[in-house]
C-alpha cells in the first residue's frame, strides 16, 4: 500500500512548492504579495511514495486581514452598572455579530445577588469596538439561568449554551441544574432553534446533577474538527466551592452543537481531608499536538490536565498560582503567546478576590505575570470576579465584574489592552498593509496577518530599515493528515 509522503499546495491555481519534492505537512510557501482586503484561493493534494498525486481538494478562499500590534493606553469601559432591577451583572462572553458590531451576553440578577437567586441572560451591543455599550436587553428569560457561552456556526447563526438552576433534586436533596442551548441568528436578535436540554437530572438519575458551568467555554478545535464544552459535576457537598467536591467533565460535538456526547473524561483534582475541592469551572484550549484542560481549585492554583486528541489524560499539574475563582486562557496568534487572566493569589489567601492579574506564556504551561487587570481596593470597590478574554484585532478585551460593596452587587466592566503592552521589552508598532518595496520600521519582529485562523501571511525576521521584497513574504500554512 502506498504511503503519503507530503502535499502539494496550490494558491490561486498555481503550484507553490519551494522545491520539486512534495512539502511536509507543515511549512512555508513563497507567495505573491497580498494587500489587505484581497483574497486568495488555496487547494492541496496528497503525494504518495509511488509518485501518485491525489485530486485537488475543494477551493478554500481566504480574505487577508491585518493585525496591528502596538503599545498604548489600557482603557476601561462600562457595560452595565448595578442598580434597581440589575443588582448583579457578570459571567460574560463577547462575540462579533454578523452586522460587524460587538455583542456581549452576560448574567443579570434582577433582585438578590446570591447564586440561588433568579437571573437571566442579557445582551448588550457596541457599535464602536467596545468603548460604549447600549442598554442591555433580555436574551433568555428570567428562570435562574446564566453563564452563557457563544459560538458562531459555519452558517452564521450563533449557538448559546448556558445552565439553568432547577428545583432541588428529588433523588439527592441537593442543588440541581440542567445544561441547555438555543440557536440565535448572527446578530443575537432572533431565535432560530428553540431551547433544548443537553444534560439534566435524567442523565444522572442516581447521582447529583448540578453543573454550574463557567461562561465563554466553547472551543472549536480545527485539528480534530470538533466543538468542545467542558463542564463540572457536583459529587458531594452543598454546591459552594469551599465545601463541595466537583469533577471536571466534557461534552463534544462533531456537528457544531447539533448533537452532543460525553467524552468520558473525568478530572478528579485535588481534595482536602474533608473530601472538598476537585476541578471547577473548567476550560480547554489547544497546546501544540495536545489539548490543555484547565480548571479552578480551592488550593491556590489553577490546575490542568494535558490530553491527547482522543481526550485521554497524558499528564496533570499546577498551571499557575491563583485564588479560588474563575479564570480564562486563550492563545493569541498575533503575539504567539498564551494569555491567562485570573484572580491573583494575595498573601496565600485563596478567598481574596481583590486583584485580577494577567500572565503570558510561550509554551502554555509556564506563565509570567504581565499586568494587573483590576484592583478592587484602589478603585474603592470590594472585589473583582469572573474575567474573560476576547481577541479584537490588535487588542484584548477583558470583561470582568467588580462589586461596589460586600453585598456582591456587581458592575460589568471591560479592560481594553493593546497587544504590544503584553510583550515586554519589545516595541511592536507595524504597518497595517505590507506591499513589495515597503520599508519596515520595527526591530527584528514577525509581522503576522491572520487569515480566517487557517493561514497567515508572515514577514519573518525583518530588521529595522530593511526594504522587503516578494521573497520576504511567505504564507504559513498547516494541513492535517
Amino acid at each position: 500500500m502506498a504511503t503519503i509522503t507530503g502535499v502539494n499546495i496550490y494558491i490561486d491555481g498555481v503550484k507553490h512548492n519551494v522545491s520539486p519534492k512534495p512539502l511536509s505537512y507543515t511549512g512555508y510557501i513563497i507567495s505573491n504579495v497580498k494587500a489587505e482586503g484581497e483574497t486568495f484561493d488555496v487547494q492541496f493534494s496528497y503525494v504518495y511514495d509511488d509518485g501518485y498525486e491525489s485530486e485537488l481538494t475543494a477551493i478554500q478562499t481566504y480574505s487577508l486581514l491585518s493585525t496591528i500590534i502596538e503599545e498604548g493606553i489600557n482603557n476601561t469601559y462600562t457595560v452595565a452598572l448595578s442598580g434597581v432591577g440589575q443588582t448583579r451583572n457578570d459571567n460574560s462572553n463577547i462575540i462579533r455579530l454578523a452586522n460587524g458590531n460587538l455583542g456581549i451576553a452576560y448574567g443579570r440578577f434582577p433582585g438578590g445577588v446570591g447564586d440561588e437567586n433568579l437571573s437571566s441572560v442579557y445582551v448588550s451591543i457596541s457599535t464602536d469596538e467596545g468603548a460604549t455599550w447600549g442598554e442591555g436587553t433580555e436574551l433568555i428569560a428570567t428562570t435562574d439561568n446564566g453563564s452563557p457561552s457563544l459560538y458562531r456556526k459555519s452558517n452564521g447563526d450563533i449557538l448559546c449554551f448556558f445552565f439553568v438552576r432547577e428545583e432541588e433534586s428529588a433523588t439527592s436533596g441537593t442543588p440541581n441544574s440542567s445544561l441547555r442551548q438555543i440557536v440565535f441568528d448572527g446578530n443575537l436578535s432572533q431565535e432560530i432553534t428553540p431551547m433544548t436540554t443537553i444534560l439534566s437530572e435524567i442523565d444522572f438519575p442516581d447521582t447529583r446533577s448540578y453543573f454550574p458551568v463557567a461562561p465563554d467555554r466553547f472551543f472549536y478545535d480545527s485539528v480534530t474538527d470538533k466543538l468542545y464544552m467542558p463542564y463540572l459535576k457536583l459529587i458531594s457537598g452543598p454546591g459552594a466551592s469551599m465545601f463541595s467536591r466537583y469533577y471536571g467533565r466534557m461534552l463534544v460535538s462533531s456537528n457544531e452543537g447539533g448533537t452532543w456526547t460525553d467524552t468520558g473524561l473525568v478530572i478528579t483534582g485535588e481534595v482536602n481531608a474533608d473530601n472538598e475541592g476537585g476541578a471547577m469551572e473548567p476550560g480547554i484550549i489547544r497546546k501544540g499536538s495536545d489539548l490543555l484542560y484547565y480548571y479552578r481549585t480551592i488550593f491556590g492554583y489553577i490546575g490542568y490536565a494535558l490530553l491527547d486528541n482522543n481526550v485521554s489524560i497524558l499528564s496533570e499539574g499546577e498551571l499557575l498560582p491563583a485564588a479560588n475563582a474563575m479564570s480564562d486562557v486563550k492563545f493569541v496568534h498575533a503575539i504567539n503567546k498564551y494569555v491567562a487572566v485570573y484572580t491573583k493569589l494575595v498573601n496565600g489567601d485563596v478567598n481574596d478576590r481583590t486583584i485580577l492579574e494577567l500572565s503570558t506564556s510561550d509554551d502554555g504551561l509556564i506563565y509570567t505575570p504581565v499586568l494587573e487587570i483590576a484592583n478592587a481596593i484602589t478603585e474603592g470597590k470590594f472585589k473583582v470576579n469572573e474575567p474573560g478574554i476576547y481577541i479584537n484585532g490588535g487588542k484584548l478585551l477583558v470583561p470582568y465584574s467588580i462589586s461596589n460593596n460586600s453585598l456582591n452587587e456587581y458592575d460589568l466592566k471591560i479592560l481594553e489592552i493593546p497587544l504590544g503592552n503584553l510583550v515586554t521589552g519589545t516595541s511592536l508598532s507595524i504597518q497595517s498593509i505590507i506591499a513589495d518595496g515597503d520599508t519596515i520600521f520595527t526591530e527584528d519582529i514577525v509581522v503576522e496577518y491572520n487569515v480566517n485562523n487557517a493561514a497567515s501571511l508572515v514577514c519573518d525576521s525583518i530588521l529595522e530599515g530593511d526594504t522587503i521584497t516578494t521573497e520576504d513574504l511567505t504564507i504559513k500554512w498547516h494541513i492535517e493528515n
